[in-house]
């Protein structure tokens, strides 16, 4: 009898065994089906694309600014260095040099560019990056709401315009703000609103992204039976010291499935940077600019999460003066030291004040003055870019504002450093940095 039992137990446990399996098969391919649809992000009704990319070469033009004639030039292809998972090459001619690598990175292809001026002096330029691509059908992806059938001697992109900031109160460095370079197109004045472009070819989805890990200026756009094209406003000078002469792109050429737009194209735009698109800050709530927090009434109520303060800011705590940093401790609102690496203001009386008097040493205290003349940014007469600020939070109401550069490697003592020791250091072991 009990030999029986054995018997049916193991039945039972192989029955068991054997339905467990069945119902984890169906579900792995479930699962599997789900990941595939959502991955792909076709529809019930649809059938899989298969899109295979295009293997013709990239190649290389650029239009010099200020320039008269205002044509764009080709520049040749000069060497080819092809490996089992890149391409390397190189376009030249007798003022310019391009290196582009290609590499597969197996469901997209990484493209990192060096352009390097061979001449003298310094340059600015427009280059164009084409990568051909050819088809009957052309559909451009205009945001996730709008797509554009293309045609013909068309070129397709969305752009906005910039320029350098206007000082809402005016600047001191010229009599106009144009004198001052305030206003002027960034490049060629106009940018891509987005870090990518999507269009559809016979129905295949192709996508071109900027690296936004390396700033420039760009416009990405796509025209019929030319491809995607990738263009960059640069400028070089031999007076870079980490790298004379040179400017860098990247990018990355991708599919996607065309049936789903600018959805699919911007997906696998996020799984290609991941970096860009991450969540670092898991703490959620209100800023709070310099106020005290405790001289806030029930300030629990409000769902304060950061604190933007300084180190030698004052908050009380039972009675006690305390640091605000210290004082926000065990509160859980994040305390955050304030600082403007980019930009020294400094308070004056009245807003109408000659420039040469403004920069005199009887203006500006000498303890900023010895950075500021390492570390002042110059506009394109040689003038320091100085704006006129109303600032409530100065008992003057009005402030200059001194552009600097915060390079730690400036000559002599410079904005950096005084920044770190004035403003980091103190603060470095007790709370973070809010860099504006």
């Amino acid at each position: 009898m009990w030999k029986f039992k054995i018997l049916m137990i193991r039945a039972l446990s192989i029955g068991i065994i054997a339905l467990c399996n069945t119902v984890y098969a169906n579900f792995h391919m479930h699962s599997l089906s789900s990941a595939i649809s959502e991955n792909t992000l076709q529809k019930d009704d649809e059938k899989p694309i298969k899109i295979v990319k295009d293997s013709t070469s990239i190649y290389v033009e650029y239009l010099e600014v200020g320039n008269i004639k205002n044509q764009l030039k080709q520049l040749a292809k000069y060497n080819v260095n092809v490996t089992p998972n890149a391409r390397i090459t190189q376009f030249r001619n007798n003022l310019y040099q391009v290196v582009i690598s290609e590499i597969d990175r197996g469901d997209y292809t990484e493209i990192n560019g060096e352009l390097e001026y061979l001449s003298e002096g310094s340059s600015c330029i427009t280059l164009r990056i084409i990568l051909p691509l050819n088809g009957h059908k052309w559909k451009w992806f205009s945001g996730l709401e709008k797509s554009d059938i293309m045609r013909m001697d068309s070129t397709y992109n969305d752009t906005v315009e910039i320029s350098t900031v206007l000082p809402p109160d005016g600047a001191f460095n010229g009599q106009t703000l144009a004198d001052g370079g305030y206003g002027d197109p960034v490049g060629q004045g106009s940018m891509s609103f987005y870090p990518l472009c999507a269009v559809s070819i016979d129905h295949k989805g192709e996508g071109l992204g900027i690296d936004m890990s390396l700033p420039v200026v760009y416009r990405l756009s796509a025209e019929i039976n030319k491809g995607l094209i990738a263009e960059f406003d640069f400028a070089t000078s031999p007076l870079t010291e980490k790298f004379p002469n040179r400017a860098f792109f990247k990018l990355s050429h991708f599919n996607f499935n065309a049936n789903w737009g600018m959805r699919a194209a911007l997906e696998k735009y996020y799984t290609i940077y991941p970096e860009s698109f991450k969540k670092r800050v898991v703490t959620e709530g209100i800023w709070l600019p310099f106020t005290a927090l405790r001289s806030i009434p029930d300030w629990e109520d409000f769902g304060f999460a950061f604190h933007e303060t300084s180190w030698n800011n004052s908050d009380e705590m039972n009675g006690k003066p305390l640091p605000n940093i210290i004082s926000d401790k065990g509160t859980g609102v994040l305390s955050f030291q304030y600082t403007e690496p980019w930009d020294i203001q400094l308070p004056i009386f009245t807003k109408d004040i000659d420039y040469e008097a403004l920069i005199s040493d009887k203006m500006i205290p000498s303890e900023h003055l010895k950075y500021i003349k390492s570390s002042a940014t110059e506009d394109k007469n040689g003038l320091w870019q100085t704006r006129r600020l109303e600032t409530p939070w100065f008992s003057s109401g009005w402030a200059m504002s001194i552009t600097t550069n915060c390079d730690p490697d400036l000559e002599g003592y410079n904005r950096y450093q005084y920044v770190r020791q004035d403003e980091i250091e103190p603060a470095k072991n007790e709370c973070g940095w809010y860099l504006f």
